[in-house]
C-alpha cells in the first residue's frame, strides 16, 4: 500500500488560515476494492482518517483533477467532488440512520409543497414547475403530496415518511451523500430525489429550487451576498449531479 498523504484536517495551521499547496504531483491508482487519490504518492486519506476509496476510476479521475486545479493554496469551495467523497466516506457509515431521518425531514415542509398565492406572476412559474414534479413523485413512490394554500403547514399522508425511509435505505453510502447534499441545496426532497433518480438535470433542479429567488431578482435586483450564496447551492447541485454520473463510470 502507499503511504498517506496529509489528511484534510491538517490543511490549516494554528490560526485555522489555509496551508499553501504541499504537493506536487495527483494521480489516481488502483487499491483493493476500488480507486484512490495519490499526492506525491502517498494515498490521500480523509479528515477522519479513513481511507480514500471511490468505486470508479472516472471518479477519482476527476477528484484528482479537482486537486491539480488548486493554486497556492488549498480552496475546499472549488472541491465539490471531493467533499462529497469525504462525506459519503466519513459520514454516511457513521450517521446513516440520523441521515435519512434528515433528508425524510424534508418532506413535511418541502419547498414544492408551498406554492404562493400572490403574486400572480410568481405562483403561475411555481405551479408550471412543481405541477409535473408533483405528479413524478406521486406517480414514483405512490403518495400524493398534499399542498398548501397559504404558508400554513400540512399534514402529509400517513406512511410517506415509512415509504421513503424504505427507498432511501437501499442507497449506498455514495449516493446517500449525494442526496443528503441536494436535498438540502434544493431544500426539498422531491426535487433530491429527482435528480438522483434522472428525472431531472442538475440546471433544472437548481432553476426549480430558485424560482422566488429569481423572481425576486427580476424584479428588484440583488447584492453581492445573494448571489455568492445562490453560486454555492448551483455548484453543490451540479457536484452531486456530475458525482452520479461518475458513480455510473
Amino acid at each position: 500500500m502507499p503511504p498517506e498523504a496529509m489528511p484534510p484536517e491538517a490543511m490549516k495551521d494554528s490560526t485555522g488560515r489555509r496551508v499553501a499547496r504541499f504537493y506536487e504531483a495527483v494521480a489516481a491508482a488502483t487499491v483493493e476494492g476500488g480507486f484512490t487519490v495519490l499526492l506525491d504518492g502517498h494515498a490521500l486519506k480523509t479528515p477522519a482518517k479513513n481511507s480514500f476509496r471511490l468505486p470508479t476510476e472516472a471518479l477519482a479521475q476527476a477528484v484528482v483533477e479537482e486537486w491539480l486545479a488548486q493554486d497556492e493554496n488549498v480552496e475546499w469551495a472549488q472541491m465539490p467532488l471531493t467533499r462529497l467523497a469525504f462525506s459519503a466516506i466519513d459520514r454516511m457509515p457513521q450517521f446513516r440512520e440520523l441521515t435519512i431521518e434528515e433528508i425524510v425531514k424534508y418532506s413535511q415542509t418541502d419547498l414544492v409543497c408551498y406554492p404562493v398565492e400572490l403574486p400572480i406572476e410568481l405562483a403561475r412559474r411555481q405551479v408550471a414547475a412543481w405541477r409535473p414534479l408533483l405528479i413524478w413523485f406521486r406517480d414514483r413512490f405512490g403518495v400524493e403530496l398534499e399542498v398548501a394554500n397559504n404558508v400554513t403547514p400540512v399534514d402529509q399522508p400517513l406512511g410517506l415518511e415509512t415509504v421513503l425511509k424504505t427507498h432511501i435505505a437501499w442507497l449506498d453510502d455514495m449516493r446517500l451523500a449525494v442526496l443528503y447534499s441536494t436535498t438540502a441545496s434544493c431544500g426539498s426532497i422531491v426535487l433530491g430525489l429527482a435528480l438522483l433518480e434522472g428525472h431531472l438535470g442538475a440546471a433544472e433542479a437548481f432553476a426549480a429550487s430558485q424560482i422566488d429567488e429569481s423572481y425576486q431578482i427580476e424584479r428588484w435586483g440583488t447584492d453581492a451576498e445573494s448571489d455568492a450564496h445562490r453560486v454555492a447551492l448551483q455548484v453543490d447541485i451540479e457536484a452531486g449531479a456530475r458525482f452520479l454520473e461518475l458513480l455510473a463510470g
